[in-house]
């Protein structure tokens, strides 16, 4: 049996997380596909593209699972380029059943069905270091998260994760001449951080330069007020609250939640209590998936 520089088999069972934060690398930067030569053969390749300073982690991480090509490059002004490559057939096959030959459109339900739940996150961790954004700006208050991809990315595998995790998301879809994209994003400290803490944990195996961008939004958010309608901080008791607004005008104030995110399931949970545009507003800043208010 042919003997290929990567072994394919741990990329397959998936039962380490390296494997898994590699897969998650690929799925966001990574180029899989089956090419015919002139000669008429077959040849694969799998390639994943990075730049200057961060090829340092990222070879390190690849380097620790096989054999791996690396090449550099530049041209022009922009930063210099790293391509980590292989070529196994068994491997670029696998992927592309799983979905990495479209997935500049579809979702990754395919190859996390194959990763054992313990290890979703790093695959996540994975996908987030290739093509996620954690955004901090103290001054105006403004802390969020995003992920960046084509105009007609299916983003069910994120969403499944924020409903995991039961944060709010919102997906944005933009075309402009400089090209079409959509973003999947996260906003608010609070929910940004309940994603950090699920993506790193006591795990070290991330970017250093994303890891230390959420450190930054954990150490300088602090929970003053809220983006949704409705929901305030007491800054006596630190607890969250919540205040309907009835149609004839009237206010009630229902319980005290430790987190943002309760009070927020509170109210799309018991949308009786609250008025048609408070209700509005709310869906529309958490794309939650109801019915028109009527």
């Amino acid at each position: 049996m042919k003997t290929f520089k990567v072994n394919h088999e741990p990329f397959i069972t998936i039962n380490k997380p390296i494997y898994a934060y590699i897969l998650g690398l690929l799925w966001a930067d990574g180029h899989v596909a089956i090419y015919k030569t002139k000669a008429g053969s077959t040849r694969s390749v799998i390639q994943f593209t990075t730049t200057f300073p961060d090829n340092e982690h990222f070879e390190k991480a690849f380097k620790s699972t096989g054999e791996w090509n690396i090449q550099y490059s530049q041209r022009f002004h922009w930063k210099r380029r790293c391509d980590i490559i292989t070529a196994n057939p068994i491997l670029t096959n696998f992927l592309l059943n799983n979905d990495y030959g479209a997935k500049s459109f579809c979702s990754a339900d395919k190859i996390l069905s194959k990763i054992p739940l313990n290890l979703h996150r790093f695959w996540y961790l994975g996908l987030i270091d290739g093509d996620g954004c954690f955004f901090c700006k103290k001054e105006t208050g403004t802390y969020c998260f995003s992920v960046s991809s084509s105009y007609n990315q299916d983003w069910n595998f994120m969403c499944l994760l924020a409903d995991k995790l039961n944060i709010p998301y919102s997906i944005v879809r933009a075309k402009s001449t400089h090209g079409d994209s959509s973003k999947f994003i996260i906003f608010g400290g609070d929910n940004v951080k309940v994603l950090g803490n699920y993506l790193y944990g006591e795990n070290q195996m991330g970017l250093p330069r994303k890891h230390e961008k959420l450190k930054t939004i954990e150490h300088t958010f602090r929970s003053k007020s809220s983006i949704y309608p409705g929901i305030s901080l007491n800054k006596k008791t630190k607890r969250w609250r919540v205040l309907g607004s009835q149609e004839n005008g009237a206010h009630k104030t229902f319980g005290s939640f430790k987190t943002e995110n309760e009070a927020l399931q509170f109210i799309l949970s018991n949308p009786q209590h609250f008025s048609k545009k408070q209700l509005e507003k709310l869906y529309r800043l958490t794309k939650h998936p109801c019915k028109p208010v009527t």
